[in-house]
């Protein structure tokens, strides 16, 4: 992972995915967050959970090689040692938007994931940001947005509320999301 903003003691770091010296099938991965999509495979039906706009991902070995990359790039630049412990999708038709939400159950703080990602797996010609919010200090509410690119990785602190602007393109906008822990 090469860019980095460090906002106080939380980042954002993002980079792409290797895609020529990598063997995964990108059309695979495609096809496990539509077909759990089409499946209505949501991993709450409650709508005012934050997973609600999140569906599960079948075991896969291409999804498991893109997690795999990421917890050794992140291991090597942090010295944490993490580990993959969720792995969800998004799959936003058009003029469809995620509202603001963070990964942390606030009931269980000690086993709230630390860092959250995004690889975009598909993303039409129209640009769709990734919108971060964070406070600095006096100034609260602050906003930065990332666009978001196909085989872009994104990682952020879990406890970071974010937002998927709206999806101006006829194709579908799919990230592959995932949480990382201790």
């Amino acid at each position: 992972m090469k860019n980095k903003i460090t906002l106080v003691s939380q980042f954002i770091i993002w980079d792409y995915f290797p895609v020529i010296q990598s063997l995964v099938d990108f059309e695979k991965v495609k096809f496990n967050a539509l077909k759990n999509y089409w499946g209505d495979y949501r991993q709450s039906h409650n709508v005012d959970d934050w997973r609600f706009n999140y569906y599960n991902l079948s075991d896969d070995k291409n999804i498991s090689w893109i997690l795999d990359y990421v917890r050794d790039s992140y291991n090597l630049i942090s010295k944490t040692p993490l580990k993959p412990v969720a792995r969800r999708c998004t799959v936003q038709g058009q003029n469809e938007s995620i509202n603001f939400h963070n990964h942390l159950d606030e009931y269980d703080l000690i086993n709230s994931p630390i860092i959250s990602g995004i690889f975009t797996s598909q993303i039409g010609k129209n640009e769709v940001n990734l919108v971060i919010e964070y406070s600095h200090g006096r100034i609260k509410r602050k906003k930065i947005r990332i666009p978001m690119e196909e085989n872009k990785l994104i990682l952020f602190n879990s406890e970071l509320n974010h937002s998927f602007e709206s999806n101006n393109n006829k194709e579908p906008l799919i990230n592959i999301c995932f949480s990382l822990s201790q």
